[in-house]
């Protein structure tokens, strides 16, 4: 069987292979990611980790660029790593209406009541431009992500194989040269 679209988008995100593994091992989990959902979404291939007060855990923010809204906006969702020992991991998203929390994806308000005590992680689920970190980097991908998105192809969500296999390829290759950088925001974007 070949790669499909949403396994090929999933190696483009800059995950630790145990994030990836476990994606593979739980459907539901990588089907709630929104960053994998290109039909509405673009991962903008960036994510910050916080390490919330009083816990072990890891917290990962991955932002994707919701370009189908009007105004488009960026979505921040989570998974944390429980422990921080990259052995177990649960998502926090918001969900389609309807849909029921499993032990590993759980709605959004519900990472809010466990990790947003005194504030922390206050409105960092959407997100306009002007409300990314301040993180010259992560503002320029933004930025690129915007002019992308009005030039999709109409495809996106059913590319050609040949297509998918180009970018495995591709994706494969960049892997191998150390593409995942991993660094702390500028403090400033001067």
């Amino acid at each position: 069987m070949g790669t499909s679209w949403e396994d090929l988008v999933l190696e483009t995100l800059p995950f630790r292979q145990e994030i990836v593994d476990w994606c593979k091992s739980h459907p539901a989990f990588q089907k709630g990611l929104k960053a994998l959902a290109s039909e509405r979404f673009l991962h903008l291939g960036t994510i910050m980790i916080s390490y919330p007060p009083g816990t072990n855990d890891e917290v990962l923010g991955i932002y994707a660029y919701d370009y189908k809204i009007n105004p488009p906006l960026f979505k921040q969702d989570f998974i944390v790593d429980v422990g921080g020992i990259h052995k177990e991991f649960v998502l926090y998203t918001g969900f389609p209406k309807g849909t029921q929390s499993t032990k590993y994806v759980k709605h959004i308000n519900d990472f809010f009541s466990r990790y947003g005590k005194n504030g922390n992680y206050a409105n960092t689920h959407h997100l306009a431009f002007d409300q990314l970190p301040n993180d010259k980097e992560v503002r320029e991908r933004a930025i690129r992500m915007i002019h992308r998105s009005k030039n999709l192809p109409k495809n996106i969500i059913n590319p050609p194989p040949q297509m998918v296999a180009d970018f495995a390829v591709k994706i494969r290759e960049a892997k191998k040269g150390g593409w995942l950088n991993i660094r702390k925001p500028d403090e400033d974007m001067n």
